[in-house]
């Protein structure tokens, strides 16, 4: 069976990201989020939503998989 197309899909993840640098040296908790700057590098926030990719293919009998 050939593959004709991939399809990308991006998304939100079901959890989120901490940044443990932050918090352990003082990020103050605000209900679900945090206040204060991130320290790990990458992140642009204290708390962040997981990412998500979801990846589908276009078999040639036109499923999808």
């Amino acid at each position: 069976m050939l593959i004709r197309e991939v399809l990308l899909a991006d998304g939100l993840g079901a959890f989120y990201y901490d940044d443990q640098a932050a918090i352990a040296v003082g990020a103050i908790a605000d209900g679900f989020t945090y206040h204060g700057q991130p320290l790990t590098a990458g992140l642009t926030a204290v708390r962040m939503p997981a990412r998500s990719l979801s990846i589908g293919i276009v078999l040639e009998d036109g499923s999808i998989a």
